[in-house]
């Protein structure tokens, strides 16, 4: 079992070009510390359509889009890498074995999957 820090997106303003728009984890991966990833692109496809309804142009849209999404999304997103850090730098081997053990005893079938992958050929 690895047990490493996850890997996270963050591109870089503007998240469009032309008439197109990424949204969620193409444009802002999230770490699962916070269980916001999902509620983050549901949001931006919420003021998407808010600022699609209420502008004419659509570069204005995709502006007012930007100036509404990138704080909030750039405030959970580091909060949630903050979260990992946390738990990473706090792992002494009494409490990886003790986060392992609450694995193989709370989630048979998620440490049985893995077992699995790893007996594969490659």
């Amino acid at each position: 079992m690895a047990y490493t820090p996850y890997s996270t997106v963050w591109v870089p303003y503007p998240w469009f070009r032309g008439r197109v728009t990424i949204m969620g984890d193409a444009a802002h991966t999230m770490t699962p510390y916070l269980g916001s990833g999902a509620a983050m692109s549901i949001e931006d496809g919420v003021v998407l359509a808010q600022e699609l309804a209420k502008n004419e142009s659509l570069l204005d849209a995709q502006l007012d889009f930007m100036k509404r999404r990138l704080p909030r999304v750039r405030a959970v997103h580091d909060r949630s890498i903050e979260s990992m850090l946390e738990e990473f730098d706090s792992v002494t081997d009494e409490t990886y074995r003790a986060r392992i053990d609450s694995l193989r005893r709370d989630e048979p079938i998620a440490n049985e999957y893995a077992n699995r992958l790893l007996r594969m050929p490659y």
